[in-house]
């Protein structure tokens, strides 16, 4: 099953979860005791499935990164020794090790939703121009004395503004 197949699965069984809600309840407000077990099942499934979705395109991004990166690469010299890179667990990981050219590839959905929530006052515009502002610096010094220059930018930098830190560095890297 592709991802748009998978996509439109999720969605048909949000619908049909919704559905079985509204009609649920014999009397309003009154829901029979095996309903609420039942409905957390279906959320489980559905979340799972979410979950499955995002790791099948961030292999796929990780794909396109690879493809990029094998093109832009320049053949190393024969007795250069490769540097062996840490043994990586999870896609998120791998991400993480990864210097990236560009900042958007870096990051995942849920990290692009959050951040845009977190950082950028919900504004999805204003974090693409932070973004493409901080991809065009030349060095991480740079880009965080634009960082902390922003409205809404948090003075703690905690969390999801720590993350956002940690990617820049590994961009500069």
């Amino acid at each position: 099953m592709d991802n748009k197949e998978k996509a439109k699965s999720i969605a048909t069984d949000i619908r049909h979860l919704a559905e079985w809600l509204e009609n649920a309840s014999e009397e309003e407000g009154f829901y029979p005791v095996s309903f609420f077990s039942e409905a957390a099942d279906r959320i489980q499934l559905i979340q799972r499935e979410l979950q499955f979705l995002e790791a099948m395109q961030g292999e796929r991004i990780t794909h396109w990164i690879r493809q990029d990166q094998m093109a832009d690469e320049a053949p190393r010299p024969v007795e250069e020794k490769a540097v062996e890179e840490p043994a990586v667990h999870s896609l998120h990981e791998r991400f993480l090790i990864r210097k990236f050219s560009d900042l958007t590839q870096a990051l995942s959905l849920n990290d692009r939703i959050r951040f845009c929530k977190e950082l950028f006052l919900n504004d999805g515009k204003r974090m693409n121009q932070a973004l493409e502002a901080l991809n065009a610096y030349s060095s991480f010094d740079d880009s965080l004395r634009y960082l902390r220059r922003l409205d809404g930018w948090p003075p703690e930098e905690k969390g999801a503004a720590s993350e956002l830190i940690e990617l820049l560095k590994k961009h500069f890297s």
